[in-house]
């Protein structure tokens, strides 16, 4: 039987995530961190956390002091939305309702709400030039029960 906190919060989720079983990554899959940080703090954890994994110590050496030859750096594919590396990589974002449940073999898992997206909408002028006209909200959606570990 799992055991659930009463009420979710709001964290910063890190994940690995992955297209495909040949770049599945075992072990910890998640990293959660406190929803009052920045995203330029949590875009340099993200970095490291890349660093960490993919790159030797020389290369990780290498790119401390020219960053801008790391092959993957983080980007923000929205507001509060990150992403660094390929396939693998990591996927990092603002969650709320965030609750950790243990079942009784001990395995952790995670339940979340995902937050809302914006999309731009723009027009194109008769000069061909794109001017954004407005906000579309792509929902949020509820994700329920995913292992903390990969095995």
């Amino acid at each position: 039987m799992l055991s659930r906190p009463k009420r979710g919060s709001s964290a910063w989720l890190i994940e690995w995530q992955w297209d495909g079983a040949h770049a599945r990554r075992l072990g910890s899959r998640f990293l959660v961190l406190s929803p009052r940080l920045g995203t330029k703090t949590v875009a340099g954890i993200v970095g490291a956390l890349y660093s960490q994994e993919w790159y030797t110590a020389d290369e990780q050496a290498s790119f401390a002091l020219q960053p801008e030859q790391m092959p993957y750096k983080v980007s923000e594919l929205d507001p509060g939305r990150l992403t660094c590396g390929h396939n693998p990589y990591l996927f990092a974002r603002k969650v709320d309702g965030l609750q950790v449940a243990t079942d009784d073999r001990g395995i952790e898992y995670v339940s979340y709400n995902e937050r809302k997206v914006p999309r731009l909408r723009f027009e194109v002028g008769a000069d061909g030039v794109r001017s954004p006209i407005g906000v579309d909200w792509l929902p949020g959606r509820r994700v329920d029960m995913v292992p903390v570990i990969e095995r």
